[in-house]
């Protein structure tokens, strides 16, 4: 009876917790689940869904190649300052994750390489244990333009992995958010943060998203500084450069 009751607590504490979870869907809710063979999505995002993670506390997570994968910094507490070389051990994420398949396989995090929380910047670049096969290419050369077109895939509120379809890189006007951080509709929800923003011209990453607000949601450029700087280091440790410095694999 004590194990009952204490189950239906957690299921409780649950549903409460996702009702205070801030909602960011802007407009009509243009979430769609990705199924299990990822057929409802555009071609060429099939091969990327099983790149894409959901931490055992809440965040997504990507895989951009060698077990090296990134997602907001506020998911690991980041402070103002860039910290290196933090353990994190305790954190675990599960890949595939889709409707019909619970998740197809564990990474261990082993190593936060560095990560930070700042007013323009907001991300962790991540060392995992057995990492997926699948991962997605990033763009460390060409900053998007205002109305270029957007998309981004994420695991809202915890639940299988969903598409959010398409929006545009908006004139950055809202007081609330730095004009340095990227502005866009794409639906999220709590457990958002930490996707990959793609940009559709070349269906690469140039940006990790971080939080919203009523009227928009908000992420932090590849192109930011000290982003871009830290995520050509781990480039340069891994020499393997292609025709651009934008793809670990």
């Amino acid at each position: 009876m004590r194990i009952i009751v204490l189950v239906l607590i957690q299921i409780y504490s649950f549903f409460c917790l996702s009702a205070l979870l801030p909602q960011k869907v802007i407009g009509q809710n243009d979430f769609i689940f990705v199924n299990l063979p990822a057929t409802n999505i555009p071609i060429e995002y099939r091969n990327y869904v099983d790149a894409i993670g959901r931490t055992n506390y809440g965040c997504t997570v990507t895989h951009l190649g060698h077990g090296i994968a990134v997602t907001a910094g506020h998911c690991f507490e980041a402070k103002s300052e860039v910290t290196r070389n933090k353990g994190c051990r305790f954190a675990k994420v599960s890949w595939g994750y889709r409707q019909g398949q619970n998740f197809n396989h564990q990474s261990q995090c082993e190593n936060i390489i560095s990560m930070q929380k700042s007013r323009t910047a907001d991300f962790a670049i991540l060392k995992i244990s057995n990492p997926p096969k699948a991962f997605i290419p990033f763009d460390l050369v060409q900053l998007p333009q205002i109305g270029d077109e957007l998309t981004l895939f994420s695991h809202p509120n915890g639940q299988p992995l969903q598409w959010s379809q398409y929006c545009l890189l908006e004139w950055p006007r809202w007081g609330s958010v730095p004009a340095e951080k990227m502005n866009y509709f794409c639906d999220t929800e709590g457990g958002s943060s930490g996707a990959v923003i793609l940009s559709t011209l070349h269906h690469r990453i140039v940006g990790i998203h971080n939080g919203g607000f009523a009227e928009v949601n908000y992420g932090t450029y590849l192109l930011e500084p000290v982003l871009n700087q830290e995520l050509l280091q781990v480039v340069r440790r891994f020499r393997k450069l292609k025709s651009s410095p934008a793809e670990i694999d």
